[in-house]
């Protein structure tokens, strides 16, 4: 009777833990390790959550395919949020056994990888938190928790579960050995283990050349920088420990978790590493406080600290709109609006629409137009509208606003009695061909009313964007998933055709073909970001 009795009281005990985490929204982790991620988060300025069946009709092979192809770069700031989201839900997958059984977690081991290489190392502590302690030790998740170390400054650690890890080396375990030989002032060994090596193929080439300089007796004065090649995690990793930033990295094909070790290299010169701390927050890989503390060190040797610099000393609205709009300005020179209008937000959000800042209103409504507010936009347009029968840059650049406002808003921004395209074409001087191309195209494939003339205009032979597409195939699987509504397919395709990048001019059968496909899934949100970037950041 007392067995049965504490059993009971065993059993009621676990019946209140349960209820209890329950009633405070406490979410088990599902049964299936490939299918963990994080609970919902309820923002009202964040996107939708992805729903939790978006992979209902896609094998587990093709699941893992796309994970395997996902770009290590994502400098568009909607595809970015995209991209977050779809690593980190919660989903249900397809059913079935792993295709081996020694591959049970390696789905999830594939996401945190992405994550860990794009620097969002907290949503990795989150995700790796719910994982059972036993299950720590599959291959893929051992691996995206070496980046996690490297990428969160733990380098030590990321060594030692090297040093303890049994069996042959591919590329990713070599590259992780000779980043730690190297951080350990073991040059020569790292060299000499280069060497090695038959097959160095599969070897970041920064990191090979890092390693054959550092184990030789050559200056590092004139390294042979590799040109165009991409900067791993371990490369990273070497080259803030040694304090070397490659020239203008912050323009090659990295990822943001190093641009972000790269902007924290302690023995490098603040100035050096603002770009690549601007690259990194541009990413999300970076906080915006550590950008905020580069701008204020630099300060007045630099375009865009300065102008930061000059708006923190402003504390008057009056002054506060006439330095933020500089700010602004001078990010967007360097195409860096969507980073500003993350940097600001605060301050954008909280600025009053004075009736004597309509010279600054138009870059005000642009940055408001990409961040996560864009509906407080609208009475900076109205400045506009008021002034625009006296002002002429505020009537010129009505029509332009009007064709934002649609992109945003779609059939609500209709109401605003502005020109919209049509007279925004029509009205000398001439839009550039491309950049009318680009909003032909985003029109279009958000649905919303074009010119009767629109694709003539893109089928003259002057106005032709002149695209290839290397991936065809992938091009016409994109619009059968959105057409199907296979949102996990069309979301993971958009990443990879896009390469992640934002379609540039020239590239308008891109913008056109992502925006409808993202649209027909149900990710309009999505859609109508990526289109508002691609033609703010044109020019528009």
């Amino acid at each position: 009777m007392k067995n049965w009795q504490n059993s009971r009281s065993r059993t009621a005990a676990l019946l209140l833990v349960l209820l209890t985490g329950a009633a405070q929204g406490a979410s088990l982790p599902p049964a299936d390790l490939d299918a963990l991620g994080l609970p919902p988060v309820t923002d009202p300025t964040a996107p939708p959550p992805l729903p939790p069946d978006l992979w209902q009709d896609t094998s587990r092979q093709t699941l893992a395919q796309f994970l395997q192809r996902l770009p290590r770069d994502i400098p568009s700031v909607p595809l970015r949020s995209l991209a977050r989201r779809l690593m980190t839900v919660e989903a249900d997958l397809p059913p079935g056994p792993p295709i081996q059984p020694s591959d049970a977690g390696a789905l999830l081991g594939a996401r945190l990888i992405a994550l860990a290489q794009w620097g969002d190392g907290p949503a990795v502590d989150a995700i790796l938190a719910r994982v059972p302690s036993r299950r720590l030790t599959q291959e893929d998740l051992i691996r995206a928790q070496v980046l996690r170390s490297f990428t969160s400054g733990q380098p030590e650690d990321a060594c030692a579960r090297q040093d303890q890890r049994q069996g042959p080396d591919d590329g990713f375990w070599l590259g992780v050995r000779i980043a730690c030989l190297l951080i350990r002032d073991q040059a020569r060994e790292a060299a000499a283990l280069l060497k090695q090596t038959r097959d160095q193929t599969a070897l970041n080439p920064l990191l090979s050349m890092l390693a054959e300089r550092l184990g030789s007796t050559k200056s590092l004065a004139d390294l042979p920088w590799p040109e165009g090649q991409p900067i791993s995690v371990p490369s990273a990793v070497v080259l803030r420990s040694y304090g070397l930033i490659p020239p203008k990295a912050e323009t090659l094909d990295g990822m943001g978790a190093g641009f972000a070790l790269l902007a924290d290299a302690p023995t490098v010169p603040a100035a050096q590493r603002l770009p690549v701390a601007e690259a990194a927050a541009l990413r999300g890989a970076l906080p915006l406080a550590v950008l905020d503390r580069l701008y204020r060190e630099v300060g007045a040797g630099h375009d865009r600290a300065a102008a930061h610099v000059a708006l923190l000393r402003a504390t008057q609205p009056p002054q506060q709109v006439v330095a933020l709009a500089d700010a602004l300005m001078s990010a967007q020179r360097a195409g860096l609006l969507p980073l500003a209008a993350k940097l600001y937000a605060p301050l954008l959000r909280a600025l009053p629409v004075l009736p004597g800042a309509v010279p600054q209103a138009s870059i005000i409504t642009r940055a408001l137009l990409l961040g996560d507010t864009p509906r407080l936009a609208a009475p900076w347009v109205s400045l506009l509208r008021r002034a625009a029968e006296k002002d002429a840059g505020a009537r010129a650049d009505l029509p332009r606003l009007a064709i934002l406002a649609r992109l945003a808003f779609g059939e609500e921004a209709a109401l605003l009695d502005t020109p919209l395209l049509q007279d925004w074409a029509e009205t000398p001087p001439a839009p550039d061909p491309a950049l009318m191309s680009l909003v032909f195209a985003a029109f279009d494939g958000l649905e919303e009313p074009l010119p009767p003339y629109a694709w003539d205009f893109l089928a003259a032979p002057t106005h032709r964007t002149g695209e290839s597409f290397a991936d065809a195939a992938g091009w016409l699987r994109l619009r059968a998933a959105a057409l199907a509504g296979r949102v996990g397919e069309v979301a993971a395709l958009s990443l990879i055709l896009s390469d992640g990048n934002t379609p540039k001019p020239g590239e308008a059968l891109r913008l056109n073909a992502l925006t409808a496909a993202l649209r027909y899934a149900g990710l309009e949100d999505t859609a109508r970001a990526l289109a508002l970037e691609s033609i703010i950041q044109a020019g528009l």
